[in-house]
């Protein structure tokens, strides 16, 4: 999703909506992911371990939605950007 979001801007603009999907994609897969490991949590017996990864889980969808909004948002730019400095 990371590298999505560092293409999106730099990259063909004419394929700036397949960027958008990729995104989207990667996305509903980490949803996906987030799913099984929740329902499955309760059944590991150990609530504090089961909170700190509920946790974690939730700060990593939350980090993937934050970026998935960017994509679109410089998708619906249009306009390219700068790319990055090392």
């Amino acid at each position: 999703m990371y590298a999505v979001e560092a293409m999106a801007g730099r990259s063909n603009l004419n394929a700036a909506s397949d960027l958008e999907v990729a995104a989207r994609l990667a996305a509903a897969a980490a949803r996906g992911a987030a799913a099984n490991v929740m329902i499955n949590l309760p059944m590991v017996g150990d609530e504090s371990y089961s909170g700190v990864a509920m946790a974690e889980v939730m700060q990593l969808l939350e980090g993937i939605d934050r970026a998935g909004a960017l994509v679109a948002q410089r998708v619906a730019a249009g306009t390219l950007r700068e790319p990055e400095t090392e």
